[in-house]
């Protein structure tokens, strides 16, 4: 796949765009989405879409076709030079340099696998497909999310119900020490929402962040996932 780094940049956008959407969509003061997450499963899983299915999710990203799977492909490679095997990161002790860990993993369940899709899927820098039986396949799930987010996220929360088909996993892992160690107790953060529209509705909604880690100065670690199972 021949990417550039406009196409990155598109693929940040359309992440962006989907994030406050999600956020803005949903209810209650509290609100926490991870739009990389968010993004690359749906390309992702757009690969092996066909019909309103893909419309609905090139829709909902602003992109389509090859655009779409060089777009996000290039979005990963942005970030290639940060690329870590979790084995190596102690979330106690970070190192130096910037650590950033990504991988997406589409898990069928008892489904058989396209090689078509499969090709497809391979194509974006830490994507995997795999099939699993129904039986173990919960465990499968914690066993991958514990493994790529370096231990930071212990289990999956997905619970499986007899007509769940495949279920979309992504990780994002960010590992750095501290430049300068927050001093003092917590400390409130302002966060605004793009300007104009629904948006600046969430304008100015504040929320307080621990400000002292566990070793100052030494630890910053931080995981998300975002497990999708259709029903």
């Amino acid at each position: 796949m021949i990417t550039a780094p406009a196409d990155a940049v598109a693929a940040a956008r359309a992440s962006e765009a989907l994030g406050w959407r999600a956020a803005l969509g949903s209810h209650g003061p509290n609100r926490l989405v991870s739009p990389s997450s968010l993004a690359m499963s749906l390309a992702v899983a757009a690969e092996g879409a066909r019909g309103a299915s893909r419309e609905s999710v090139d829709a909902a990203l602003g992109l389509g076709g090859a655009h779409r799977a060089a777009a996000f492909g290039a979005l990963r490679e942005a970030l290639r030079r940060y690329e870590s095997s979790p084995e190596t990161l102690d979330p106690d002790d970070p190192p130096a340099d910037p650590v950033v860990h990504q991988a997406t993993r589409i898990a069928t369940l008892e489904h058989p696998i396209l090689p078509a899709f499969l090709d497809r899927v391979v194509t974006y820098p830490g994507s995997s497909v795999v099939q699993l039986d129904r039986g173990g396949a919960e465990a499968d799930l914690s066993a991958w999310v514990h493994r790529v987010t370096a231990g930071l996220i212990e289990s999956s929360s997905v619970r499986l119900s007899p007509d769940d088909a495949l279920v979309m996993q992504d990780a994002v892992l960010f590992g750095a020490r501290w430049e300068r160690p927050f001093r003092g107790g917590p400390r409130p953060l302002v966060f605004r929402a793009p300007a104009g529209g629904a948006a600046s509705r969430e304008s100015g909604r504040r929320c307080r962040w621990p400000t002292r880690p566990r070793r100052a100065g030494r630890r910053c670690g931080c995981a998300t996932t975002t497990p999708s199972p259709p029903t």
